[in-house]
């Protein structure tokens, strides 16, 4: 799209998953804290892992009070292509850090990397990509780095790549028919506004326009003129 309708589609798509954004915002956060405390009171993460879950603590926070503030049409998307795959970066090491002595459950998460930015997050499809494709850099050079079993590795990266595909397939497809059918109702909106014949915007629009000026002229206490021209 062109860099108007482009910002119109964002914002449309923004509004639409509003709800869905927020839910999974907190949903994101609250297994951040639960996750956390639970690895907090085991005693299983070193410090440098708590320096990433504190990183990801924050971010999770941030995400949702932006989710749930006043600039969040404004705000939320240029935040959140920032903000998400530094979260994921922070994960991805974290679980392979916490994967290489034995803790295997924590490799669940790397599913939710994926689906959250394509799904979930309201990134559009070419930044939750980039996202996936940062989170899947950072946990393969992490898993090298903390001396995670190759077996293991090579498991964990091939259920992390097929998870990326495949959302990564099915998203392209929504986008294209969410592009698809935003321009096809943009142009029918059109249509019906302006006149077939002179292309001029139609009775319908002068009705809108005339009730809403009338009412500023009223509140502001200004002269209201009308030119008719056949």
């Amino acid at each position: 799209f062109s860099a108007p309708l482009e910002l119109a589609y964002a914002r449309l798509r923004l509004a639409e998953n509003q709800t869905l954004i927020r839910v999974a915002a907190v949903l994101a956060l609250l297994l951040a804290v639960g996750r956390g405390g639970q690895q907090i009171l085991l005693h299983v993460w070193s410090r440098v892992e708590l320096g990433q879950y504190a990183v990801a603590l924050l971010v999770s926070v941030v995400l949702v009070a932006v989710a749930f503030s006043p600039w969040f049409e404004r705000g939320y998307l240029k935040l959140a292509q920032v903000i998400v795959p530094i979260r994921n970066i922070a994960v991805a090491i974290t679980v392979a850090s916490t994967a290489s002595r034995g803790h295997l459950e924590s490799l669940m998460l790397l599913p939710l990397l994926v689906i959250g930015p394509f799904f979930v997050l309201g990134l559009h499809y070419r930044a939750a990509l980039v996202t996936v494709a940062l989170t899947g850099f950072a946990y393969v050079a992490a898993a090298a780095g903390v001396g995670l079993e190759l077996p293991l590795t090579v498991q964990s990266v091939a259920l992390l790549s097929l998870v990326a595909v495949a959302c990564g397939v099915v998203a392209q497809h929504l986008d294209r028919v969410s592009r698809r059918s935003f321009l096809e109702s943009h142009v029918i909106a059109e249509l019906a506004t302006r006149d077939a014949l002179t292309g001029v915007k139609n009775r319908r629009v002068f009705d809108q326009q005339l009730d809403g000026l009338w009412h500023q002229a009223v509140v502001q206490r200004c002269v209201l003129a009308i030119l008719l021209i056949d």
